[in-house]
């Protein structure tokens, strides 16, 4: 009998976080993909792309089985697909497409769009929050100035 927990990260697995990790590679920036639905674009893109990367890693992994081996079982499937996540999301952290990490640690920081390491991440995220902090000031002037 299996685990319903192990159905919904089967179903994870399969179906979105292969294909999101992808999609957030490729385009790293919010808003890249449109100004307002980018969050829902990225989420079918994700599934979508997620179906095919399945399928083609199944695929493979059958190509590379032969009749004793036997790749295609859930341990090398699930192996290759959380292999094949990690790469991307690792590709897409260093194209800067996962900035929320510097509150976890301000060293894992990156700027959609950065080339290379010119900078550190956390001098990096500091001169993003005291940006951040500025133009929350200025609305906020602005709204006095009107009232």
């Amino acid at each position: 009998m299996t685990n319903p927990i192990q159905i919904i990260l089967g179903l994870a697995v399969v179906f979105f976080l292969p294909g999101y990790a992808l999609v957030n590679l490729l385009f790293p920036r919010k808003g890249e993909l449109d100004p307002d639905l980018d969050v829902v674009y990225r989420i079918t893109l994700g599934m979508g792309s997620s179906v095919g990367l399945s399928m083609l890693t199944g695929f493979v992994l059958n190509a590379l089985s032969d009749e004793d081996s036997g790749l295609v079982t859930p341990g090398p499937l699930w192996a290759s697909m959380l292999a094949i996540t990690g790469l991307f999301f690792l590709g897409g952290w260093y194209r800067g497409a996962y900035p929320e990490l510097g509150l976890a640690h301000p060293s894992l920081y990156r700027a959609p769009g950065t080339k290379g390491f010119g900078r550190s991440g956390s001098a990096e995220f500091a001169r993003s929050r005291r940006l951040e902090r500025l133009v929350r000031e200025r609305e906020r002037l602005l709204v006095d100035l009107k009232v």
